[in-house]
């Protein structure tokens, strides 16, 4: 299976704009304190764990890497009221893009 060779996200954690990161076979994050580095660095295993087909919810929060979250936590503001975008991308391959949009009410 291809890997995927960018994600980019909108209302994820520090992100409120839409973010692109390129994934290469080595990708480097650095950058200031709060930026969003690690918030990215555990959104792939997110994912990865969220493609169960028992599960009941978009996202699998239940994953080691999501840290016992909710929905409005993972959001940019943990906004009770949330909204997010993710998507993934592959160069070469049958499918070339896939996008979640999450929106909700966390109570």
């Amino acid at each position: 299976m291809p890997r995927p060779t960018s994600v980019a996200v909108r209302g994820y954690r520090a992100f409120a704009r839409p973010q692109q990161l390129q994934l290469r076979p080595l990708t480097l994050l650095y950058g200031r304190n709060n930026a969003g580095k690690s918030a990215l660095v555990r959104l792939l295993p997110i994912i990865e764990a969220s493609l169960d087909l028992q599960l009941t919810t978009p996202l699998n929060l239940d994953a080691p890497a999501a840290g016992d979250s909710s929905f409005a936590r993972l959001t940019w503001a943990h906004d009770q009221l949330y909204q997010m975008e993710i998507k993934l991308s592959w160069d070469h391959a049958p499918i070339t893009s896939v996008r979640y949009s999450i929106k909700g009410r966390d109570d």
